[in-house]
């Protein structure tokens, strides 16, 4: 059986303002926040995501699907 080791990394400087500020909800697990994605086919871009933002808070079950 292998250690699990968990690590914490240093907070982006997004991240670092957004708590600053007061725009994280200090109960959710997981926020994003103005997410975009964007592909290229061929000469056609295809926005898939924009400006989308959630929150996930304990307890929540989400599924995320996709290519």
């Amino acid at each position: 059986m292998s250690d699990v080791i968990l690590a914490s990394l240093p907070a982006s400087p997004a991240l670092q303002q957004a708590q600053v500020n007061g725009q994280l909800n200090p109960t959710s697990l997981i926020s994003m926040r103005d997410i975009w994605k964007t592909y290229q086919m061929g000469t056609e871009e295809v926005h898939a995501l924009h400006g989308v933002s959630f929150e996930v808070s304990k307890g929540e079950y989400i599924a995320i699907i996709g290519p």
